[in-house]
């Protein structure tokens, strides 16, 4: 799986400013978010990495016609979990910049699980999404709607009071099901 995640960072850093560019603006934007609660900010700033690099890593991929070869190699668990694991992070790259930003401008408390779980969720459900919108050659709309979807029970789940355990296996549950459903189709 290595070679996956070595060739997932390759394709990242082909794309650096797509990167850096995403991280000050998702920066700036939970910085907005962030008179809230730490916590809002950094959602807000993870929804919009999120996006972005499963865009970069996977969907775009896809129009590149990699992934068909990708997909005859058989080996979907290491390939999406290549993906999964890159995308995380990059977005734990993202989580790190807000958080020193918030930690530089203001004195509230920053909870590390948050700052280390969040990043993986949003990364793994948008990757997953992904993956089933190619794997059933759906257009990207589909990703996003579903990613869309469950970012926003994770949302809703936190404003009401804290992560619950079903919200914070929904992610999870999909990339499992996405591999499934890769294997099943190809």
């Amino acid at each position: 799986m290595l070679l996956f995640i070595e060739r997932e960072l390759k394709i990242a850093m082909r794309n650096w400013e797509l990167v850096a560019v995403n991280i000050l603006t998702s920066t700036a934007l939970a910085l907005t978010f962030s008179a809230l609660s730490y916590f809002g900010g950094l959602i807000a700033s993870l929804l919009i990495s999120s996006y972005l690099y499963t865009h970069l890593l996977l969907l775009r991929e896809e129009e590149l016609g990699t992934l068909d070869g990708l997909r005859l190699l058989g080996r979907y668990e290491e390939y999406f979990g290549a993906k999964i694991a890159t995308a995380t992070m990059l977005n734990l790259l993202t989580s790190a910049a807000y958080t020193a930003a918030y930690g530089a401008l203001s004195t509230g408390p920053i909870d590390v699980l948050e700052a280390l779980y969040t990043p993986f969720y949003l990364a793994t459900a948008s990757t997953a999404a992904a993956a089933i919108a190619t794997a059933t050659r759906a257009r990207q709309a589909l990703s996003l709607f579903i990613t869309s979807a469950l970012s926003l029970g994770f949302a809703a789940s936190v404003v009401r009071g804290g992560l619950d355990i079903p919200t914070a296996m929904a992610g999870p549950a999909l990339a499992a099901a996405a591999i499934l459903l890769s294997r099943e189709i190809s």
